[in-house]
């Protein structure tokens, strides 16, 4: 066998390389030809707390949204009936017109701007006719504004509808002041005995002021005259303010 010189040598080696290396290559290229799975990607714990607070949130207004809806279809609901009830029969606005028209002689009748008639009670106080003791105080035995005051808010409490005071009408709005021996009614003055008419339901009126809690039991102890009666006609003037 001869011998292989030393440049035929090292063409061989060249080209082992050559056939090596484009091997090489080939197994590279190959392994990067196939697909390599995308990276995952992490989410924190706070980006998780804030995506669920996110969602409740999304939640309650949701919830609210259908309260604010429900709410409008049912007062949606309401007009509708009041619609059908005004065109099927006008019921409605009778009811409403007469409850007006109420309302509106109610508030005449309170501030006296027209007279007004029917039962009630009739409470009569005069001064006492006690003799006075030496040194006993006088004013114990009269009957002042204040007592007269008193009468007239248990009249009201008892149900009264109007009241009026020696033929002066008594509204909310009146003055009653002590004059001396007398009594101004809206500076108008007004003496014993002092007649308080109050139209209302006679029975009602008479039993509150015959009860023990009445002022009534206070004044007869001071031995002040009082007498009550029903009746069943009484005629109120108009305030004298109008």
């Amino acid at each position: 066998m001869k011998n292989i010189s030393e440049k035929a040598m090292n063409r061989i080696l060249v080209l082992v390389f050559l056939v090596v290396g484009i091997g090489m290559a080939l197994i590279v290229k190959e392994i990067g030809s196939k697909d390599i799975p995308a990276q995952r990607t992490f989410v924190n714990a706070k980006t998780l707390y804030n995506q669920e607070l996110e969602e409740d949130n999304l939640k309650v207004k949701n919830e609210e949204l259908g309260k604010k809806i429900a709410a409008e279809q049912k007062r949606l609901d309401t007009y509708e009936e009041a619609r059908r009830a005004i065109e099927d029969e006008g019921s409605v606005v009778d009811t409403v017109g007469q409850y007006l028209d109420a309302e509106l002689e109610n508030y005449k009748m309170a501030d006296g701007s027209v007279p007004i008639q029917g039962p009630g009670i009739v409470i009569t106080l005069e001064d006492s006719d006690k003799a006075i003791e030496p040194g006993e105080n006088p004013n114990k035995y009269l009957v002042h504004n204040s007592d007269v005051l008193a009468v007239i808010n248990e009249l009201k409490a008892a149900g009264a509808e109007g009241i009026q005071l020696n033929k002066m009408r008594v509204t909310s709005s009146s003055n009653i002041d002590c004059g001396g021996a007398v009594i101004n009614v809206d500076d108008e003055i007004s003496s014993p005995p002092f007649v308080i008419e109050a139209i209302g339901d006679p029975e009602s009126m008479y039993i509150y002021l015959n009860s023990d809690e009445s002022v009534i039991q206070l004044l007869k102890y001071w031995e002040i005259k009082v007498n009550i009666e029903k009746s069943e006609y009484l005629l109120l003037n108009k305030s004298n303010k109008l």
